[in-house]
Protein backbone atom coordinates (compact mmCIF):
# COMPACT_ATOMS: atom_id res chain seq x y z
CA UNK A 1 0.00 0.00 0.00
CA UNK A 2 1.41 3.24 -0.94
CA UNK A 3 2.49 6.07 1.78
CA UNK A 4 -0.17 8.40 -0.45
CA UNK A 5 -3.37 5.84 -0.24
CA UNK A 6 -2.22 4.84 3.69
CA UNK A 7 -2.15 8.80 4.42
CA UNK A 8 -5.60 9.17 2.67
CA UNK A 9 -7.53 6.12 4.09
CA UNK A 10 -5.81 7.48 7.58
CA UNK A 11 -7.08 10.75 6.83
CA UNK A 12 -11.05 9.32 5.88
CA UNK A 13 -10.58 7.08 8.65
CA UNK A 14 -10.85 9.04 11.25
CA UNK A 15 -13.61 11.38 9.74
CA UNK A 16 -15.68 8.06 10.08
CA UNK A 17 -14.21 7.51 13.10
CA UNK A 18 -15.58 10.71 14.70
CA UNK A 19 -19.04 10.16 13.16
CA UNK A 20 -18.95 6.70 14.54
CA UNK A 21 -18.08 7.71 18.27
CA UNK A 22 -19.59 10.93 18.67
CA UNK A 23 -23.29 10.41 16.32
CA UNK A 24 -23.54 6.93 14.24
CA UNK A 25 -23.49 4.31 17.95
CA UNK A 26 -25.23 7.01 19.90
CA UNK A 27 -28.42 7.33 18.28
CA UNK A 28 -31.10 5.31 20.05
CA UNK A 29 -31.57 1.75 19.34
CA UNK A 30 -34.69 2.00 17.42
CA UNK A 31 -33.11 4.00 15.16
CA UNK A 32 -30.08 1.73 14.87
CA UNK A 33 -32.77 -1.48 14.52
CA UNK A 34 -33.89 0.12 11.51
CA UNK A 35 -30.55 -0.89 9.85
CA UNK A 36 -31.80 -3.93 8.02
CA UNK A 37 -31.00 -6.27 5.20
CA UNK A 38 -33.08 -8.80 3.56
CA UNK A 39 -29.28 -10.43 3.89
CA UNK A 40 -28.12 -12.57 6.66
CA UNK A 41 -25.82 -10.50 9.12
CA UNK A 42 -25.58 -7.44 6.99
CA UNK A 43 -27.54 -5.82 9.39
CA UNK A 44 -27.26 -3.73 12.48
CA UNK A 45 -26.12 -6.39 15.04
CA UNK A 46 -26.47 -5.76 19.20
CA UNK A 47 -28.95 -5.63 22.34
CA UNK A 48 -27.65 -9.55 22.39
CA UNK A 49 -27.67 -11.54 25.76
CA UNK A 50 -24.66 -13.42 25.07
CA UNK A 51 -22.86 -10.28 23.75
CA UNK A 52 -23.58 -7.45 25.40
CA UNK A 53 -20.96 -4.91 25.04
CA UNK A 54 -20.63 -5.65 21.21
CA UNK A 55 -22.62 -3.56 18.81
CA UNK A 56 -22.33 -3.12 14.48
CA UNK A 57 -23.88 -1.08 11.93
CA UNK A 58 -23.73 -2.26 8.14
CA UNK A 59 -23.26 -0.21 4.38
CA UNK A 60 -23.38 -2.63 2.00
CA UNK A 61 -21.86 -1.97 -0.98
CA UNK A 62 -20.04 1.58 0.82
CA UNK A 63 -18.79 2.71 -2.64
CA UNK A 64 -22.05 3.46 -4.03
CA UNK A 65 -23.59 6.32 -3.42
CA UNK A 66 -27.07 5.33 -3.64
CA UNK A 67 -26.66 2.73 -0.61
CA UNK A 68 -24.63 5.41 1.46
CA UNK A 69 -27.43 7.81 0.51
CA UNK A 70 -30.10 5.31 2.05
CA UNK A 71 -27.50 5.02 5.10
CA UNK A 72 -27.22 8.50 5.54
CA UNK A 73 -30.74 9.11 5.22
CA UNK A 74 -31.92 6.42 7.93
CA UNK A 75 -29.56 8.19 10.45
CA UNK A 76 -30.18 12.01 9.47
CA UNK A 77 -33.26 12.48 7.88
CA UNK A 78 -31.69 16.66 6.80
CA UNK A 79 -28.86 14.78 5.44
CA UNK A 80 -24.88 14.76 6.22
CA UNK A 81 -22.88 14.84 3.02
CA UNK A 82 -20.17 15.04 4.54
CA UNK A 83 -20.49 11.30 6.09
CA UNK A 84 -21.53 9.94 2.89
CA UNK A 85 -18.24 11.49 0.96
CA UNK A 86 -16.02 10.08 4.01
CA UNK A 87 -17.52 6.71 3.75
CA UNK A 88 -17.19 6.57 0.12
CA UNK A 89 -13.47 8.07 0.47
CA UNK A 90 -12.42 5.32 3.24
CA UNK A 91 -14.39 2.38 0.99
CA UNK A 92 -12.37 3.31 -2.20
CA UNK A 93 -9.19 3.54 -0.38
CA UNK A 94 -9.44 0.43 1.61
CA UNK A 95 -10.71 -1.47 -1.65
CA UNK A 96 -7.48 -0.66 -3.49
CA UNK A 97 -5.45 -2.19 -0.71
CA UNK A 98 -7.66 -5.31 -1.40
CA UNK A 99 -7.01 -5.63 -5.02
CA UNK A 100 -3.57 -5.19 -3.93
CA UNK A 101 -3.57 -7.99 -1.81
CA UNK A 102 -5.34 -10.28 -4.15
CA UNK A 103 -3.05 -9.45 -7.04
CA UNK A 104 0.01 -10.63 -5.10
CA UNK A 105 -1.46 -13.46 -3.79
CA UNK A 106 -3.56 -14.67 -7.60
CA UNK A 107 0.33 -14.19 -9.08
CA UNK A 108 2.05 -16.11 -5.93
CA UNK A 109 -0.55 -18.93 -6.75
CA UNK A 110 0.41 -18.64 -10.70
CA UNK A 111 -3.15 -17.99 -11.41
CA UNK A 112 -2.57 -13.93 -11.78
CA UNK A 113 -5.29 -14.45 -14.96
CA UNK A 114 -8.01 -14.53 -12.12
CA UNK A 115 -7.65 -11.23 -10.94
CA UNK A 116 -10.12 -9.35 -13.12
CA UNK A 117 -12.46 -12.11 -12.58
CA UNK A 118 -11.86 -11.47 -8.46
CA UNK A 119 -11.86 -7.60 -8.96
CA UNK A 120 -15.15 -7.41 -10.70
CA UNK A 121 -16.89 -9.96 -8.97
CA UNK A 122 -16.29 -9.17 -5.31
CA UNK A 123 -18.80 -7.09 -3.55
CA UNK A 124 -18.03 -5.26 0.01
CA UNK A 125 -19.84 -4.61 3.54
CA UNK A 126 -18.10 -1.77 5.69
CA UNK A 127 -19.46 -2.34 9.20
CA UNK A 128 -18.94 0.00 12.43
CA UNK A 129 -18.11 -1.49 15.64
CA UNK A 130 -18.40 -0.63 19.12
CA UNK A 131 -17.67 -2.43 22.11
CA UNK A 132 -18.88 -0.53 25.66
CA UNK A 133 -16.63 -1.09 27.89
CA UNK A 134 -17.76 -3.77 30.72
CA UNK A 135 -19.17 -2.93 34.15
CA UNK A 136 -17.74 -4.37 37.06
CA UNK A 137 -18.10 -7.93 37.22
CA UNK A 138 -19.53 -7.82 33.51
CA UNK A 139 -18.00 -10.43 31.43
CA UNK A 140 -15.38 -8.84 28.78
CA UNK A 141 -15.92 -10.72 26.00
CA UNK A 142 -16.64 -8.21 22.79
CA UNK A 143 -16.88 -10.91 20.91
CA UNK A 144 -16.68 -14.85 20.80
CA UNK A 145 -13.81 -16.61 18.58
CA UNK A 146 -14.96 -17.01 15.00
CA UNK A 147 -13.66 -16.91 11.40
CA UNK A 148 -15.23 -14.69 8.94
CA UNK A 149 -17.07 -16.50 5.77
CA UNK A 150 -15.37 -13.83 3.77
CA UNK A 151 -12.63 -13.46 1.26
CA UNK A 152 -10.57 -10.78 3.20
CA UNK A 153 -11.55 -9.06 6.03
CA UNK A 154 -9.62 -5.88 6.65
CA UNK A 155 -9.99 -4.47 10.06
CA UNK A 156 -8.73 -0.68 11.09
CA UNK A 157 -8.44 -0.06 14.93
CA UNK A 158 -9.38 2.77 17.25
CA UNK A 159 -6.90 3.39 20.44
CA UNK A 160 -8.41 0.99 22.42
CA UNK A 161 -6.43 -2.67 22.15
CA UNK A 162 -8.77 -5.94 22.09
CA UNK A 163 -8.01 -7.85 19.09
CA UNK A 164 -6.64 -11.09 19.23
CA UNK A 165 -5.93 -13.29 16.77
CA UNK A 166 -5.28 -17.02 17.06
CA UNK A 167 -1.64 -18.44 15.65
CA UNK A 168 -0.41 -21.66 14.47
CA UNK A 169 0.47 -23.11 18.01
CA UNK A 170 -3.01 -22.25 18.98
CA UNK A 171 -1.81 -19.54 21.42
CA UNK A 172 -3.64 -16.18 20.98
CA UNK A 173 -1.65 -12.88 20.31
CA UNK A 174 -3.21 -9.92 20.63
CA UNK A 175 -2.66 -7.27 17.66
CA UNK A 176 -1.76 -3.34 18.88
CA UNK A 177 -3.95 -0.63 17.71
CA UNK A 178 -2.38 1.58 14.98
CA UNK A 179 -4.19 4.79 13.59
CA UNK A 180 -1.54 3.79 10.30
CA UNK A 181 -1.81 0.03 10.08
CA UNK A 182 -4.62 -2.12 8.89
CA UNK A 183 -5.60 -5.98 9.88
CA UNK A 184 -5.82 -8.03 6.88
CA UNK A 185 -7.28 -11.14 7.26
CA UNK A 186 -8.37 -14.35 5.78
CA UNK A 187 -11.68 -15.79 5.51
CA UNK A 188 -13.67 -19.15 4.87
CA UNK A 189 -13.82 -18.17 1.28
CA UNK A 190 -10.27 -18.00 0.99
CA UNK A 191 -9.56 -20.80 2.68
CA UNK A 192 -11.61 -22.66 -0.07
CA UNK A 193 -10.17 -21.49 -2.82
CA UNK A 194 -6.84 -21.99 -1.96
CA UNK A 195 -7.62 -25.37 -0.65
CA UNK A 196 -7.20 -25.58 2.58
CA UNK A 197 -3.35 -23.84 2.07
CA UNK A 198 -4.67 -20.11 3.70
CA UNK A 199 -6.51 -20.86 6.66
CA UNK A 200 -9.22 -18.86 8.07
CA UNK A 201 -7.83 -16.57 10.64
CA UNK A 202 -9.89 -17.27 14.41
CA UNK A 203 -10.07 -14.03 15.58
CA UNK A 204 -11.92 -12.42 19.09
CA UNK A 205 -12.26 -9.35 21.15
CA UNK A 206 -11.25 -9.39 25.03
CA UNK A 207 -11.57 -5.80 26.52
CA UNK A 208 -9.38 -5.41 29.34
CA UNK A 209 -8.59 -1.13 28.59
CA UNK A 210 -11.16 0.73 30.01
CA UNK A 211 -13.07 3.18 27.02
CA UNK A 212 -15.36 2.16 24.42
CA UNK A 213 -13.51 0.33 21.61
CA UNK A 214 -14.68 1.27 17.67
CA UNK A 215 -12.99 -0.01 14.98
CA UNK A 216 -14.12 -0.47 10.74
CA UNK A 217 -14.22 -3.45 8.97
CA UNK A 218 -14.57 -4.03 5.21
CA UNK A 219 -15.20 -7.72 4.60
CA UNK A 220 -14.92 -8.60 0.97
CA UNK A 221 -17.50 -11.31 -0.27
Amino acid sequence: MSGEVSRNAVASKQNLRRYLSRFTMQFPTEVKMQNTSNKPAFHYLGQLKTLPLFESLAIDHPKSFDSTASFTNLMWPDGNDRFGESVQSYSELVTELDRIVARMLFESYGVGYYYDYYSKNTNYLLRYFKYNEPMMEQNNAGILPHTDKTFFSIVHQGNISGLLVKVKDDQWVEVPPSPTSFVVMAGDALMAWSNDRIPSCYHQVILKEKGTRYSLGILFH
